[in-house]
């Protein structure tokens, strides 16, 4: 499941969430209509204060909560606007696995050969 996705359903839960809340703390409010009219004072209210204010905001919390989200949006500017810094940070990813361990020093040679072919060719 996307993080778009996960983010919305969680944003949706929580708005749920503070619709009935909302519901429940307005129909013992002491000015609120009684019986059948409170639906109609209620819907409008809920609609306006919670679902178009506390979705959106809930959405993009979520969304932005995982540490991962910004690093996706970088990662897809940099594939799609500059090719050399791509390269650089893949260089740097491989390197990374080298002092792990879980490449070898041949392997890294090797990728390191190719991604500097393809630097220089742009």
């Amino acid at each position: 499941m996307s993080q778009v996705t996960t983010s919305f359903q969680r944003a949706f839960q929580y708005t749920l969430f503070l619709s009935v809340l909302y519901i429940l703390f307005k129909f013992f409010s002491i000015d609120a209509p009684k019986g059948s009219a409170f639906v109609s004072y209620i819907v409008p209210m809920v609609l306006t204060n919670v679902v178009l204010i506390a979705l959106p905001v809930l959405f993009v919390i979520f969304y932005f909560k995982d540490g991962n989200a910004l690093d996706n949006i970088k990662e897809n500017i940099l594939d799609k606007h500059d090719p050399e810094i791509k390269n650089q940070e893949m260089l740097r990813e491989y390197h990374s696995m080298l002092k792990e361990g879980i490449i070898t020093q041949e392997e890294f040679d090797s990728i390191k050969k190719k991604y500097l072919k393809e630097l220089h060719k742009s």
